[in-house]
């Protein structure tokens, strides 16, 4: 995918001046630290991030360019934990550190995930600020949706449980918060009844 197609995908050129300045940086910032990158199946990884930005629009009903901005981004310090200060550069600190927030420690460290990695994750998601939460919910629904092409049966069962036993139920108790967070949480809720997973 392009930078002109992801731009076309969020609709940047639409946005108000300096929001779209703000958009076009970031799209030119994903396409470097995506690149090459794939998912567990194979497919190019910046085809995940560009559907989370497109859920957070379309399916929570935030427009708001900084949240789309995230969603695009929301993965890029797990596949280079050492961009921080490139983001910081080029869309300012806000935006690295609300990343930062959004990456397990272990992520950001460069080390692979050890005991207890999961529970501290778990932790740092609950305290997240509604718009965070909200891009982090967007990204379990197109996991989620994403879940069947998997060839990875170890992710796909951890995911499973830890969507189960804390996303879906921190979705439910956070969704009188934000409107768009009631509408992940529902999302949520019916793309796993759709899945067939146990509730």
């Amino acid at each position: 995918m392009t930078p002109a197609q992801i731009t076309a995908r969020l609709h940047i050129d639409a946005w108000h001046t300096p929001d779209r300045e703000h958009g076009l940086r970031a799209v030119q910032l994903a396409d470097r630290v995506y690149k090459g990158a794939t998912r567990d199946h194979g497919t190019p990884y910046i085809e995940h991030p560009v559907a989370v930005a497109e859920i957070l629009r379309d399916e929570a009903g935030l427009y708001q360019p900084r949240t789309l901005v995230l969603g695009l981004l929301h993965d890029a310090l797990e596949i280079r934990c050492d961009a921080v200060a490139e983001i910081a550069d080029e869309l300012g600190l806000a935006t690295a550190e609300a990343l930062r927030a959004l990456t397990p420690d272990h992520r950001l460290a460069g080390r692979p995930r050890g005991p207890g990695d999961d529970d501290a994750y778990h932790r740092k998601i609950a305290a997240l600020p509604d718009e965070l939460l909200a891009v982090k919910l967007a990204d379990r629904v197109h996991n989620l949706r994403d879940l069947p092409a998997s060839a990875n049966p170890d992710r796909t069962q951890r995911f499973r449980t830890q969507l189960i036993d804390f996303y879906l139920p921190l979705a439910r108790t956070r969704a009188a918060t934000s409107p768009a967070i009631d509408a992940l949480a529902t999302t949520l809720a019916a793309d796993v009844a759709t899945a067939g997973l146990m509730l």
